[in-house]
Protein backbone atom coordinates (compact mmCIF):
# COMPACT_ATOMS: atom_id res chain seq x y z
CA UNK A 1 0.00 0.00 0.00
CA UNK A 2 2.57 2.42 0.61
CA UNK A 3 5.22 1.00 -1.86
CA UNK A 4 8.13 0.76 1.07
CA UNK A 5 9.93 -2.17 1.48
CA UNK A 6 10.70 -2.93 5.09
CA UNK A 7 12.85 -6.03 5.88
CA UNK A 8 11.41 -7.27 9.60
CA UNK A 9 13.71 -10.11 11.02
CA UNK A 10 12.10 -12.38 13.11
CA UNK A 11 13.30 -10.68 16.37
CA UNK A 12 10.68 -7.70 15.42
CA UNK A 13 8.01 -9.69 14.15
CA UNK A 14 7.64 -11.49 17.58
CA UNK A 15 8.64 -8.25 19.29
CA UNK A 16 7.71 -5.35 17.67
CA UNK A 17 10.27 -2.43 17.04
CA UNK A 18 12.85 -1.96 19.04
CA UNK A 19 15.37 0.46 17.87
CA UNK A 20 14.03 3.83 16.70
CA UNK A 21 13.27 4.10 13.69
CA UNK A 22 11.03 5.39 10.48
CA UNK A 23 7.64 4.81 11.14
CA UNK A 24 8.12 2.97 13.89
CA UNK A 25 4.96 3.36 15.61
CA UNK A 26 3.00 2.09 13.02
CA UNK A 27 4.93 -0.71 12.24
CA UNK A 28 4.38 -1.84 15.72
CA UNK A 29 0.58 -1.18 15.52
CA UNK A 30 0.41 -3.30 12.21
CA UNK A 31 2.21 -6.09 13.41
CA UNK A 32 -0.07 -6.02 16.36
CA UNK A 33 -2.91 -5.73 14.40
CA UNK A 34 -1.88 -9.06 11.84
CA UNK A 35 -1.22 -11.48 15.07
CA UNK A 36 -4.60 -10.84 16.49
CA UNK A 37 -6.13 -11.20 13.08
CA UNK A 38 -3.77 -14.59 12.82
CA UNK A 39 -4.69 -15.65 16.18
CA UNK A 40 -8.70 -14.90 15.66
CA UNK A 41 -8.53 -16.44 12.01
CA UNK A 42 -7.05 -19.60 13.85
CA UNK A 43 -10.19 -19.59 16.55
CA UNK A 44 -12.37 -18.93 14.21
CA UNK A 45 -11.12 -21.64 11.00
CA UNK A 46 -11.25 -18.55 8.64
CA UNK A 47 -9.10 -18.26 5.46
CA UNK A 48 -6.29 -15.50 6.53
CA UNK A 49 -7.12 -12.85 3.67
CA UNK A 50 -4.91 -9.83 3.26
CA UNK A 51 -8.14 -7.95 1.97
CA UNK A 52 -9.60 -8.45 5.59
CA UNK A 53 -6.69 -8.16 7.04
CA UNK A 54 -6.39 -4.46 5.17
CA UNK A 55 -9.81 -4.02 6.14
CA UNK A 56 -8.88 -4.16 10.62
CA UNK A 57 -6.28 -2.26 10.16
CA UNK A 58 -8.02 0.80 8.01
CA UNK A 59 -10.56 0.57 10.99
CA UNK A 60 -7.94 0.56 13.22
CA UNK A 61 -6.45 3.65 11.20
CA UNK A 62 -9.73 5.56 10.92
CA UNK A 63 -10.10 4.77 15.37
CA UNK A 64 -7.07 6.85 15.92
CA UNK A 65 -8.84 9.65 13.44
CA UNK A 66 -11.44 9.74 15.53
CA UNK A 67 -9.98 9.94 18.45
CA UNK A 68 -6.60 12.85 17.42
CA UNK A 69 -10.07 14.88 15.78
CA UNK A 70 -11.66 14.46 19.46
CA UNK A 71 -8.22 15.16 21.46
CA UNK A 72 -7.32 17.48 19.08
CA UNK A 73 -3.92 15.85 18.32
CA UNK A 74 -3.72 16.07 14.78
CA UNK A 75 -0.29 16.67 14.19
CA UNK A 76 1.05 13.62 15.94
CA UNK A 77 -1.94 11.36 14.00
CA UNK A 78 -0.66 12.97 10.85
CA UNK A 79 3.24 12.05 11.42
CA UNK A 80 2.17 8.13 12.54
CA UNK A 81 0.16 7.42 9.67
CA UNK A 82 2.07 9.30 6.96
CA UNK A 83 3.05 6.38 4.64
CA UNK A 84 -0.68 5.50 4.59
CA UNK A 85 -1.63 8.79 4.05
CA UNK A 86 0.61 9.52 1.31
CA UNK A 87 -0.79 6.46 -0.87
CA UNK A 88 -4.47 7.69 0.46
CA UNK A 89 -5.02 4.92 2.56
CA UNK A 90 -6.01 6.71 5.33
CA UNK A 91 -7.53 10.33 5.16
CA UNK A 92 -5.03 13.26 6.94
CA UNK A 93 -6.21 16.09 9.23
CA UNK A 94 -6.21 19.15 8.66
Amino acid sequence: MTKENITLPDRTLLYGPVQPGKHQLVLSSALLIAKYFIYKCSLTEELLLFELFKLQFYDHGMTERYLAIKNRFSSTFNEKWQPFIVSNFIPSLQ
